[in-house]
């Protein structure tokens, strides 16, 4: 609704000269029209706002590895703090790698490592917590590593690929359209309950091996 509401400088100014207001509106096209035109118009950006999406199912797991391991272990409890340091730890120490991998090779890099981390998160999970909650631990700074490479690498790479002249169109039709991110996280909860952790866990690395495939696709996105 704020995207629709949004009017530019121009059409602004004319609200009290009729006649200027029928010109921008014929020269200017709907907000909703711009964006579909935008989206059929470079396919690069439309890809860029697929996989993000798609890549907002890592992000749906997240609350849920402590979930998992507070089923897993039955003295988690005493871990929980740990765990806490470790994420942040992640998420601090990879602000570095990540740093470097852009400036490096590229902003287009840094995202294929962060969702190359996020399909392999899952079924890491599964793997380590049989080892018992120190091993899986490991977890829990993989989180924060994850969480700052998609900080770090998909806003930046919107703004290498969007036109100069668009980027507040290419910003804002981003915010509206990664829908995924709110509801996957409302949705994850149920679909736990019905399938159970490991069909959720694989379920989630299949969908980001899929978006790690549909990024390096030829006609994809490009750094």
């Amino acid at each position: 609704i704020g995207f629709w509401a949004v009017r530019d400088r121009h059409t602004a100014d004319a609200d009290n000269q009729p006649e200027v207001m029928a010109v921008e509106e014929a020269r200017t096209p709907n907000m909703f029209a711009q964006a579909w035109l935008t989206l059929k118009e470079d396919p690069q950006y439309a890809r860029f706002i697929l996989v993000e999406n798609i890549t907002s199912f890592s992000l749906m797991l997240l609350p849920f590895y402590l979930v998992y391991a507070s089923q897993r272990f039955s003295d988690f409890e005493r871990y929980l703090g740990a765990y806490v340091i470790l994420q942040i730890m992640g998420s601090l120490s990879s602000n570095f790698l990540w740093g470097w991998i852009s400036a490096k090779v590229g902003n287009r890099s840094v995202i294929r490592w962060c969702i190359a981390f996020g399909a392999a998160m899952p079924l890491m999970a599964l793997l380590l917590a049989a080892g018992g909650p120190i091993l899986y631990a490991a977890i829990f700074f993989l989180v924060g590593v994850v969480t700052s490479g998609r900080n770090i690498g998909f806003e930046p790479y919107l703004l290498e690929i969007a036109p100069v002249a668009k980027r507040t169109l290419y910003i804002g039709l981003r915010g509206t359209l990664n829908l995924l991110d709110v509801l996957l996280p409302l949705a994850g909860g149920a679909f736990i309950q019905l399938a159970g952790f490991p069909a959720a866990f694989v379920g989630v690395s299949a969908m980001m091996v899929f978006s790690l495939l549909l990024f390096r696709h030829k006609q994809g996105v490009s750094a």
